[in-house]
């Protein structure tokens, strides 16, 4: 009798979702138009879920229904992609799926076009011998697609190629641990779109020069293989930034070019290679520096550069590979090695000598972020480009208008390649399979630090042991990360990489970071103490993270300022001031001797105008202060 009992409910559940229909008037949807969702059999209470691509968090748009069939209007801003419906009641899917997709829009080719890609990290197909255990194992915490590395970038090229664009930039991690084969082979696909007229101008990566991680490997043995020198890197890219339409900074990697006439890119060395120790060349360990800077001299003659092309009314953008500017709250502080050192100092004088518009990589998150400067008139807007070799494979392509005031910013996507059709399901897999590896690095990088921040709030050390049950070492600690936030952060971190955060659904992973939070305090302090003791670190921890979640999530930096910003990660328009041929010399007090009024093109006016303006004074000491203004 139980039996049967237990099969009609089995049998009732599935005519349940057998009955209960999802119905699109449309599967294919053009840009702009609206998309209307239809339903029927659904049970009360069920709520309707549409997912973009393989993002594991839903869209923020989903509706709790009241009766059996009704529609819901979704509208028609939906970015372009593929989607999933579901619904769900009491934590199960009640109907089957449905899926619909909206096209690209019609993008009009601007007088300009640049595809923009990072990270792209081609491991030369000769470093793998034999394929085996030490590769295997090598990869077993890498986020990145290194197999299919070079055939990514390949069928990148291919694209490329049938794009046509007018120049083509690659913002540092050329290769996967700067092997001269690597180098070798990603030179190869850059010679084959110069041979079809296309252009290419790269930087250098931390990964791309002095690396000790350059290794062959053949099955369960690996070994040193020769990476590259700075000169090296210089030589074999001397067609792609660093031959003789270049003009190269004494000290570094850095150099300013002009590959379309009117515009000026400043590529900027951001890494600290010089420092790196390999054994394979003497040295008694191995070391690599992830984190960047630019060097004074350097920072001082790429300033002038820009002065000098800002002075010739042209407009000056940059490569660079660290991030100048925090995409999330305390990203300088939390992932420190992905931002650059001094980053605040170097936008103010970047900006100051007319940058307003920076692509970066590095932290393989597909995400726009802007700074504005004290008065709030001006801006630098910095686009950081998710790793091509990474799920979910991104390239950009930025469209300038015909003096490059105006440039419209469009995200794509490599979804398969010929070895794997389902590139992309397989690459979040890898992602996701990864995570806990990334959270163990950074709980052993900031260990000390964070030993130093519990001692000072508990009285020293000996009180932190009586109080909590402190994991001996960084990787118990990085256990017990995973253990309670590990999933959320694996959701985040997707999250990040996906882009457009503030237009998906994240109530849940805040709950799930909270009640993580919780219980992993619990877990630490000891029961005499919790009373105590737990509700001040819960405290201590939502002083220093509660914005950096809220930041993630909402897709904002600058939480709770003045400067407070959300960007479009994916599609956005960008105005950007004409250059002005203007002398930018800061006053040291003299006294005033002219003012002059200019608008944004440069003409000049007897009076301010309406809008921006560029407001010149003389001063008697023959200097000139130059100050953008909104009237």
């Amino acid at each position: 009798m139980k039996q049967r009992i237990i099969t009609f409910l089995i049998c009732s559940a599935a005519a349940v979702a057998v009955m209960a229909h999802i119905h699109m008037s449309s599967t294919h949807y053009a840009s702009g138009q609206n998309i209307v969702i239809a339903y029927d059999g659904l049970p009360a209470g069920a709520e309707v879920l549409i997912y973009k691509g393989l993002s594991l968090q839903p869209m923020l748009e989903s509706q709790v229904v009241t009766g059996e069939s009704g529609t819901i209007t979704l509208g028609n801003a939906y970015e372009p992609g593929t989607y999933t419906v579901k619904a769900m009641h009491d934590g199960a899917e009640v109907s089957q799926q449905a899926t619909f997709s909206v096209a690209d829009p019609k993008v009009v080719r601007g007088a300009s076009r640049i595809v923009v890609l990072s990270d792209i990290h081609v491991m030369a197909p000769e470093l793998l011998i034999h394929d085996g255990k030490a590769f295997t194992d090598h990869v077993a915490t890498d986020r990145k697609m290194l197999r299919q590395s070079a055939e990514i970038f390949s069928t990148m090229t291919d694209s490329i190629i049938r794009l046509h664009p007018d120049l083509v930039v690659i913002t540092g991690d050329l290769s996967k641990d700067g092997e001269t084969a690597s180098h070798h082979y990603v030179a190869g696909e850059l010679r084959r779109m110069k041979e079809a007229g296309i252009p290419s101008l790269v930087i250098p990566g931390n990964h791309d020069c002095n690396n000790p991680g350059a290794k062959t490997f053949d099955g369960d043995n690996w070994a040193y293989a020769p990476t590259v020198t700075r000169d090296e890197f210089a030589q074999i890219y001397s067609d792609f930034g660093y031959g003789e339409n270049v003009v190269r900074d004494p000290s570094s990697l850095s150099y300013v070019a002009e590959p379309l006439p009117g515009l000026v890119v400043l590529g900027i060395d951001s890494n600290e290679d010089e420092e790196n120790r390999l054994v394979s060349r003497g040295d008694d360990s191995n070391v690599s520096h992830v984190a960047g800077r630019i060097k004074p001299a350097t920072l001082q003659w790429l300033l002038e550069r820009a002065r000098e092309a800002t002075r010739a009314n042209k407009q000056v953008i940059a490569l660079l590979h660290h991030h100048l500017v925090s995409h999330f709250d305390k990203e300088e502080t939390l992932v420190s090695p992905y931002v650059l050192e001094n980053a605040a100092s170097v936008q103010r004088q970047l900006l100051e000598a007319g940058v307003r518009f920076v692509l970066t990589g590095h932290f393989h998150v597909q995400d726009v972020a802007r700074v504005f400067n004290d008065e709030h008139t001006d801006s630098l807007t910095e686009v950081s480009s998710g790793a091509l070799v990474g799920y979910p494979h991104p390239f950009r392509t930025v469209d300038f208008n015909s003096d490059f005031t105006q440039a419209h910013l469009h995200s794509g996507f490599i979804r398969s390649i010929a070895s794997m059709p389902d590139l992309e399901s397989q690459s979040q897999a890898v992602l996701s399979s990864c995570v806990p590896s990334l959270v163990r690095t950074l709980v052993s990088l900031y260990w000390d630090r964070l030993l130093n921040k519990l001692s000072d709030k508990l009285g020293g050390l000996d009180n932190v042991r009586l109080i909590m049950d402190l994991p001996e070492t960084p990787a118990e600690a990085a256990a017990l990360v995973n253990e309670y936030l590990g999933d959320a952060a694996r959701r985040s971190y997707m999250l990040l990489t996906e882009g457009n955060e503030h237009l998906k659904r994240t109530d849940d992973l805040m709950n799930d970071i909270n009640t993580g939070l919780d219980g992993m305090i619990n877990a630490l302090v000891k029961p005499l103490f919790r009373t105590a003791v737990s509700g001040l670190l819960r405290v201590e921890l939502d002083q220093r993270f509660g914005t950096v979640f809220t930041s993630v999530y909402h897709d904002v930096n600058n939480v709770g300022t003045p400067g407070e910003c959300e960007v479009n990660d994916l599609y956005l328009d960008l105005e950007l001031p004409r250059p002005t041929a203007i002398e930018r010399v800061v006053n040291d007090g003299a006294s005033t001797r002219s003012v002059d009024y200019y608008d944004i093109t440069g003409h000049r006016m007897s009076e301010p105008g309406q809008g921006v303006n560029i407001v010149v004074t003389q001063f008697t000491d023959g200097t000139t202060q130059v100050i953008k203004t909104v009237n």
